[in-house]
């Protein structure tokens, strides 16, 4: 249960993100002077939830995303209707869109729960995408059209309705009026509390230790060097065991020879032993229905149809004994790297009903458990492990030796480098400038000769073209500074010009590097002229952005070898 100093911590960041989010956007400052601390908070907690649940950190892409009335009019002077909907995200690739309802409590209390009022707000716009009504106006307005495209198109879309505030305990999603609104608008409505808001937020896990004693039948050691005495395990593990050992009880957690397994139907998973790269992917993630159904019917055969878990722990202890028929193994600071999907949906399977203890009982999983020092190496352990499944790469690559590294030597800029969700830096600290992980990749990218790229080949920039991007002598040089600095002085110009395309910005980074040059309103000038002329052919400049052909005739334009 989440008590006052989570809401006293959350205030605090709220208010961080809130400054880093109005210094990255360049909010005019009379305005933000006008705002109190209690609506700066409001407005930074929007920037907090939909990072860690869109996975999103780039402040502009995320201020476009807020449609709540209050936010848009002080900030924008755009008093439009939000009707009941404060942020919208269409997800394409996935075919996914994110709707969201906030409110922001000013005084925590231990026993408020979120009001179902919240969520009937909203009524009135799900109703008007029932029907295909696209009459709404503003920012609101064009997530409705979107939505309404998205619904009326051949593809089948996932509509989410996140109901988020920093009340302490979120309605049950088995409420009537939940289940109602899910049957008549097709949606899934997912509560959000001060509860699961601090899950999120657990960044810097407490230790967790645990206890073992199984059959030596069920251990097998490896070592990589037979003159080395750090081992590592392959288990079969009931999973009574391992819910026990990943439990939020550190006693029972400890206590190897528990008799009594109903001791264990009340516990929950301890978030803190889920590796932090992809914690915020496995809070996200459904509950796998395939794990649920075979632990109901066949309990007995679940270690087969499962992939198994890898754990990593900073130190393994082992100890045979009654008479080597059994093995003690003390696992000292752990957290699982892959499988924490599987380990979230056997704790959900457990607390469903008292009952199922005795199916888990029957049920066992292979557990890899390794110990690992190096945080490069478990970053990569946990990068292999988990690269067939959907948690994003820039996630894996985000633990990366050379990712800590260049975080800090952009701080020693003052520039925050944002590599993870939620990342803040330093609170004493004033940066002028914040870049994403994935803004760094799409700049590098964009340098080496593929601003045309960036967004269609995201996933290649953190999978093939990683290496030779980021593990280079240049990275942690002033080079690196320089291409971030010039992206955000063009980013700025091009403001001047209205609302523009993403990509022109890398185009021009492109040309000012390889040009020498530093004058960008006349490079952006001069692009935009060359692009109108190339524009006059049925190709829409979006499409001729990405043409390799617009590439090489643009290279040759402003003799570019």
């Amino acid at each position: 249960m989440a008590t006052n100093n989570d809401f006293k911590i959350l205030n605090q960041k709220s208010l961080r993100i809130f400054q880093l989010a109005s210094s990255t956007f360049k909010f005019d400052e009379d305005i933000i002077n006008k705002l109190d601390e209690q609506t700066k908070r409001r407005f930074g907690f929007y920037y907090l939830i939909l990072q860690y649940v869109l996975g999103i950190n780039d402040y502009d892409e995320l201020t476009s995303l807020i449609c709540d009335q209050e936010f848009n009019s002080k900030l924008f002077d755009d008093s439009t209707a939000d009707e009941g909907i404060d942020a919208v995200h269409v997800n394409e690739e996935e075919r996914i869109i994110s709707v969201f309802n906030f409110k922001f409590r000013e005084k925590f209390n231990l026993d408020k729960e979120q009001s179902i009022n919240e969520i009937l707000h909203s009524d009135k716009f799900f109703n008007a995408i029932n029907i295909g009504k696209k009459s709404f106006e503003g920012k609101i307005g064009e997530a409705a059209k979107k939505i309404i495209e998205c619904n009326d198109s051949s593809e089948v879309w996932i509509t989410k309705f996140y109901v988020v505030s920093n009340e302490n305990i979120s309605i049950d999603r088995k409420n009537t009026t939940i289940k109602n609104l899910e049957e008549v608008y097709g949606i899934i409505v997912l509560p959000i509390g001060l509860n699961e808001i601090v899950d999120f937020m657990s960044m810097h896990p407490k230790a967790i230790n645990a206890d073992l004693l199984l059959p030596s039948e069920s251990v097998i050691s490896y070592s990589e060097d037979s003159l080395s005495s750090d081992k590592s395990y392959i288990l079969c593990l009931c999973l009574t065991d391992l819910i026990r050992i990943t439990s939020d009880n550190s006693d029972l957690r400890e206590n190897a020879t528990l008799e009594d397994d109903s001791s264990l139907s009340s516990l929950d998973v301890e978030k803190d032993v889920l590796y932090e790269n992809v914690r915020g992917y496995i809070l996200r993630s459904k509950f796998n229905g395939n794990i649920l159904r075979s632990l109901d019917s066949e309990p007995e055969k679940f270690f087969f149809y499962n992939n198994g878990l890898t754990i990593v722990a900073k130190d393994i202890n082992s100890q045979k004994v009654n008479s080597n028929r059994k093995i003690r193994l003390q696992i000292k600071d752990f957290q699982v790297l892959n499988g924490g999907q599987t380990l979230r949906t056997i704790h959900k399977f457990n607390k469903d009903n008292r009952d199922n203890i005795n199916k888990l009982s029957q049920a066992s999983v292979l557990v890899r458990v390794m110990k690992v020092t190096e945080d490069d190496l478990k970053s990569k352990i946990s990068e292999y492990t988990n690269s067939q499944n959907a948690i994003s790469q820039i996630d894996l690559k985000s633990m990366r030796t050379e990712q800590v590294q260049l975080q800090n030597y952009l701080s020693s800029h003052d520039i925050l480098y944002i590599r993870k969700n939620g990342d803040t830096g330093d609170d004493s600290k004033s940066y002028k400038l914040c870049v994403t992980l994935q803004q760094m990749g799409q700049i590098l990218y964009a340098v080496k000769g593929n601003p045309g790229q960036v967004s269609n080949k995201r996933k290649d920039i953190f999978t093939k073209e990683y290496e030779n991007l980021f593990c280079t002598e240049n990275l942690l040089s002033k080079q690196t500074v320089d291409y971030i600095e010039i992206f955000f002085r063009i980013k700025e110009e091009y403001k001047t010009y209205g609302r523009v395309m993403v990509l022109k910005i890398f185009f021009i980074l492109y040309l000012s590097v390889r040009l020498g040059r530093r004058d960008y309103k006349k490079i952006i000038d001069e692009f935009e002229e060359y692009l109108k002329r190339k524009s006059d052919s049925e190709m829409k400049p979006s499409r001729l952005l990405i043409s390799p052909i617009f590439m090489s005739e643009l290279k040759e334009y402003f003799s570019i070898a």
